[in-house]
């Protein structure tokens, strides 16, 4: 067992130490700094005293993994396979570089571990793996894409990068991505496609829609020209129609002829053979509507729709 507690180590002492780790890779299973009892295969310790409180209150502990750009991770030839499965660094910049290959996630700066296939991001939520999964649906007051969720605006996935593409074939978007613009989700019926639209924020009442019911009325027959000798007796008349506004139209029988809103025959003495003629044009019944269609639209907060499509 390897015990190192030198914080400086002198280019001689390395040798040394080298040599040590060397030999300690044959001789022993674990290695322990700081400690003379590790507990594992590396077991790191802070420099404490005796007593157990920190000897030094200003130093720094922990342990740093490899840090590098982006851009020199691009440089480096090297393939990583599953031989370095688990492997951690430290991206400090993606301004150079690119998010190909093995580096297809490496969009921010942070931790990344290699899987055995491409590097994976590291959470900032207490450093665990991000565990969305593609073609998982969120709402954000977000604008644009990020961190592998995309705008659904109906793009065409084309535009996307080409970890998204792959994404959105597997998902069954081959061509563009869902327009969610100004709708609301729904659940999928076992009839329909995934991704399409449908369904309209207002509505148009027809004939159709209305309440079957029908509306009992009396019907109005009579004689109207009558031939051959009569007489009327003196103020009396019959009204044949109503035709007040507001007012049903049904017949009405009346006294003294010229009933209010209505066509009356009026009371005549004359006898002897005549004929009455009744005219009269009906009045118009203004519903005051204006034509306008009914909104469906509920109270609601703007918000935009994203899909997770894989940093």
């Amino acid at each position: 067992m390897l015990t190192v507690q030198k914080s400086k180590i002198t280019k001689m002492n390395k040798y040394l130490l080298l040599a040590a780790f060397m030999i300690s890779g044959t001789a022993f299973c674990q290695i322990g700094i700081n400690t003379q009892n590790p507990k594992t295969t590396l077991d790191v310790h802070a420099k404490r005293e005796t007593s157990g409180s920190i000897t030094d209150p200003n130093q720094f502990n922990g342990i740093q993994p490899p840090r590098l750009t982006r851009e020199e991770l691009t440089t480096n030839t090297a393939i990583y396979s599953g031989d370095q499965k688990g492997v951690l660094i430290y991206i400090t910049n993606t301004s150079g570089g690119n998010s190909l290959g093995q580096r297809i996630k490496i969009d921010a700066t942070g931790y990344y571990y290699f899987d055995g296939t491409i590097w994976q991001k590291l959470s900032s939520r207490n450093t665990t793996v991000n565990q969305y999964t593609i073609g998982t649906i969120k709402s954000s007051v977000r604008a644009t894409d990020h961190n592998g969720w995309y705008l659904m605006d109906g793009r065409s996935i084309s535009t996307l990068a080409a970890n998204a593409q792959t994404a959105s074939i597997t998902l069954g978007i081959t061509a563009n991505i869902p327009n969610a613009t100004d709708r609301v989700l729904k659940s999928k019926s076992e009839t329909e496609t995934f991704g399409t639209t449908g369904g309209s924020n207002s509505l148009t009442i027809a004939q159709d829609n209305l309440p079957s019911f029908t509306m009992n009325g009396n019907i109005v027959s009579g004689i109207t020209n009558s031939a051959g000798a009569h007489d009327h007796a003196p103020n009396v008349g019959n009204s044949l129609l109503t035709t007040s506004s507001g007012q049903p139209f049904a017949p009405q029988y009346t006294a003294g002829g010229g009933a209010w809103g209505s066509t009356g025959t009026g009371g005549t003495a004359a006898s002897g053979a005549h004929t009455h003629t009744v005219s009269a044009t009906a009045e118009a019944i203004d519903l005051g509507g204006s034509g306008n269609m009914l909104n469906n639209r509920s109270a609601y907060l703007v918000v935009n729709t994203f899909i997770y499509l894989g940093e």
